[in-house]
């Protein structure tokens, strides 16, 4: 379901940033554009005018997809080399279902949490799956760490750069 997922979505922005593709990829646009129509005949809806591209970091972030019967929220996509798009994350659940606490306790960091953390998830996205607001760490050549803990363990840490998290760190209580 992921990949027939990843497919539809792929070729539905595609086909719906023609222009903006091809200028960057430099290909012919009336034979891309054909072959993107014609894939394109597909069972997936979303709203293009909320979707976010993040030209730095080849992000694509889609807030809701309807695939079928079902919907994905949140979807993030990196354009690749090739051209096309790596599904980076999604969520089930509408990220304003989900409540982020100013501050956090021990109940909000847990492994579990952290398991659902991946690479190239936005700070708001960490937030979200934890339950509470981050607290910067450091700063140093572009990386930027922040920590989500109430005392000094458990501790969830992630560094972000350009492209969204990386180099993540859990150290349950002791």
């Amino acid at each position: 379901m992921l990949g027939v997922f990843l497919n539809r979505l792929n070729r539905l922005y595609i086909l719906n940033h023609c222009d903006q593709i091809l200028r960057n990829l430099k290909v012919n646009k009336s034979g891309f554009c054909l072959v993107s129509l014609f894939l394109s005949l597909s069972f997936v809806e979303t709203s293009v005018a909320e979707s976010e591209f993040h030209t730095d970091s080849g992000i694509l972030t889609i807030p809701t997809v309807k695939v079928g019967n079902s919907y994905v929220y949140d979807a993030q996509l990196r354009l690749n080399n090739a051209g096309s798009f790596d599904i980076i994350g999604y969520s089930q659940n509408p990220s304003n279902s989900r409540s982020v606490d100013d501050v956090c306790t021990d109940k909000h960091i847990t492994l579990e949490k952290y398991q659902q953390i991946k690479n190239g998830m936005t700070l708001d996205q960490v937030n979200s799956i934890i339950g509470c607001k981050e607290k910067l760490h450091g700063v140093s050549s572009g990386i930027t760490i922040y920590k989500w803990n109430a005392s000094a363990f458990p501790l969830v840490q992630v560094a972000f750069d350009s492209n969204g998290a990386s180099n993540l760190t859990y150290i349950p209580s002791r």
